[in-house]
């Protein structure tokens, strides 16, 4: 078929959808998400859990009943009392406090991540899956980076640039770009393939746009899954880069630095590593959690297969 009478059928195709036809789509596929995701008591209980630890991040200048960083020795190591909910650590120092302001780096960290990676490496597997000259090189650099060990790249790179939260969100950030790369390089293999992208190009759409209109569009559904477990790994590392030194300062209080400060209190005082360890499970659990119940609401195939296999 001629270029200009091919160009004319798609451009008849894209007419002839009824008005109001991605409206209705985008509304059906949200009403999806929120069927499955209410129908679920433990998505309910997960996602109120992730709410109630972001608004007492948030809002730990107003809830914390001491300074996290004042030390009074004539309290330390007191166990859980009306005074010190859940107790003081080894220079006197409330933990509840601590676990508060903890809350906020762990949480900023993990945000700011997840921005970083899920933002440049969308934009590196768009271009590496769509245009072919690109892919090779890439990749291989990619490649290359995901051959080192996430932490140990991580602690170098604090190492190299000086501890501190900027340093730490690239370090992870560099971590977890080249795992978003692959996948969305993987969904525009296949997108750039179908049929509307074809119209798209016949129509006389400019590379550009086909990849924002069309490419990216259908592959946040992935991206969106694939950035909640990329919050809770970010968390989870963080708190391991605390944990070894390679963070914050050791006086800013982080879930990790009170895991690491507490190791060594196990047998006198349980309480200094049980309650930030409890809340760091229980906070990247609930993350989990959700990114599972999020890849069933946007991929109706997952759901498919899961009452398959009940039914059977």
């Amino acid at each position: 078929m001629p270029a200009g009478r091919a160009g004319a059928v798609a451009r008849a195709r894209l007419r002839s959808r009824p008005r109001g036809w991605r409206a209705t789509y985008v509304r059906d596929r949200r009403r999806a998400w929120y069927r499955v995701l209410l129908s679920s008591r433990v998505a309910i209980l997960a996602l109120a859990f992730l709410i109630g630890v972001v608004l007492t991040s948030v809002l730990a200048p107003l809830l914390a009943p001491a300074d996290p960083q004042v030390a009074n020795p004539a309290v330390r190591l007191r166990g859980p009392s009306a005074e010190h909910w859940l107790g003081t650590d080894d220079l006197g120092r409330d933990v509840l406090s601590r676990l508060l302001y903890g809350g906020r780096i762990s949480l900023l960290v993990g945000t700011c991540v997840t921005v970083v990676a899920v933002a440049v490496g969308a934009v590196l597997g768009l271009l590496a899956g769509y245009f072919t000259w690109l892919d090779g090189l890439l990749m291989r650099l990619l490649d290359g980076v995901m051959a080192f060990p996430g932490v140990l790249l991580a602690i170098a790179i604090v190492v190299g640039l000086g501890p501190g939260v900027d340093t730490v969100v690239i370090a992870l950030a560099l971590v977890y770009t080249p795992v978003v790369a692959r996948l969305i390089r993987s969904t525009t293999l296949v997108i750039k393939r179908m049929p509307y992208v074809e119209a798209a190009r016949c129509v006389g759409l400019s590379n550009g746009a086909i990849l924002w209109r069309y490419v990216l569009a259908n592959s946040v559904s992935p991206l969106i899954v694939q950035a909640t477990f990329i919050v809770a790994y970010a968390i989870l590392a963080e708190a391991s880069l605390s944990f070894l030194g390679a963070s914050v300062n050791p006086e800013v209080p982080t879930w990790g630095n009170m895991l690491r400060d507490g190791q060594r209190l196990l047998s006198r005082a349980w309480w200094v590593a049980l309650v930030p360890g409890t809340m760091l499970f229980l906070t990247v659990f609930a993350l989990n959690i959700l990114g599972d119940l999020l890849r069933d609401a946007l991929d109706p195939r997952s759901q498919e297969r899961r009452e398959d296999a009940v039914v059977k």
